[in-house]
């Protein structure tokens, strides 16, 4: 059987502990307006807030290409919602993956994250767990539990550390590791920048796998606004990595192979106080069968939040 490419694609309007808020915020109705962009640490600063509730509810679905892969093309669709009142936080997402390959074999993945996150002043804290339920036999029933703190300082900066555990249990082939990264995001007036160092270490059969017990990479992001209705964030990662774990835990880079590098441009328009729409396109170079292999991406969110 295959190995699948991936397991969750989140759209990146969802709210995202790791960056950090675009304005200031003068009424109720800014928040609410600006709110797909928003960080949750910034509620926290927001007295009069603190006691209201916070909604957001939200679907996606896509197109995946690919070229000199032994997958032809896929397609993927989920919903994600969270909850938040300050101090605490919830979210969780499900999603539904289907890949067809060159040989005319298919597979079919389905992905569970559930996330809880409690703020301090200016601390967070989160925990949570993704699971997996696919066709591959060699990673059928993943697990990744997750494990993050972050320290911050409204409308500056923010630093953390996260912690991903995989644990692939289905067979004796199947791989354990584990995830650190590291990194620091900056607010500059109507812009944030967002730097980042991942390292992946394999506790048990990477040499069975053809892997190595260590990887690094490097990922960093840009995100700016210059009006309420339109956000735009661009994102690049480079070097190697195998099973990443990403976007908070919600995306899981289900795959054996060795990924090179890859990035992301996406945009989201405001459509009213209580909704948004975003568009996304996505590029990764991965080796495949021995060759070097590309993997394109298109996406469509629409997102509410009340």
């Amino acid at each position: 059987m295959k190995k699948i490419y991936f397991s969750t694609l989140l759209s990146f309007s969802i709210l995202s502990a790791n960056y950090l808020e675009l304005p200031t915020f003068t009424n109720y109705q800014d928040l609410k307006v600006l709110k797909s962009d928003l960080v949750d640490e910034s509620l926290s600063i927001f007295k009069k807030y603190k006691k209201r509730d916070f909604y957001n509810l939200s679907f996606y679905t896509g197109i995946l290409k690919y070229k000199n892969s032994l997958k032809d093309n896929g397609k993927f669709a989920g919903a994600y919602y969270s909850y938040y009142k300050y101090p605490f936080k919830m979210e969780t997402n499900i999603n539904f993956t289907f890949l067809n390959y060159k040989d005319d074999s298919k597979l079919k993945q389905k992905d569970f994250s559930l996330l809880e996150h409690y703020y301090f002043k200016t601390i967070h804290l989160k925990a949570g767990i993704h699971l997996i339920k696919s066709d591959d036999s060699l990673t059928d029933w993943g697990k990744v539990g997750i494990l993050g703190i972050s320290f911050y300082k409204y409308n500056n900066y923010s630093i953390g550390l996260d912690n991903y555990y995989s644990y692939y249990s289905n067979n004796s082939n199947s791989p354990k590791l584990i995830q650190f990264k590291g990194y620091v995001n900056k607010h500059f007036n109507f812009f944030n920048f967002g730097l980042g160092y991942n390292y992946i270490h394999f506790f048990n059969n990477y040499t069975e796998n053809n892997l190595k017990q260590n990887y690094h990479y490097i990922n960093s992001f840009l995100n700016f606004s210059l009006n309420k209705e339109i956000s735009t964030t661009i994102s690049a990662w480079k070097g190697d990595r195998v099973l990443a774990v990403n976007n908070n835990g919600f995306v899981v880079n289900n795959l054996l192979n060795v990924e090179k590098y890859g990035g992301f441009i996406k945009q989201n328009f405001i459509i009213n106080n209580n909704s948004s729409l975003s568009l996304e396109y996505s590029f990764k170079r991965f080796i495949d069968n021995n060759k070097n292999a590309n993997q394109n991406m298109f996406m469509l969110g629409y997102n509410l939040f009340w």
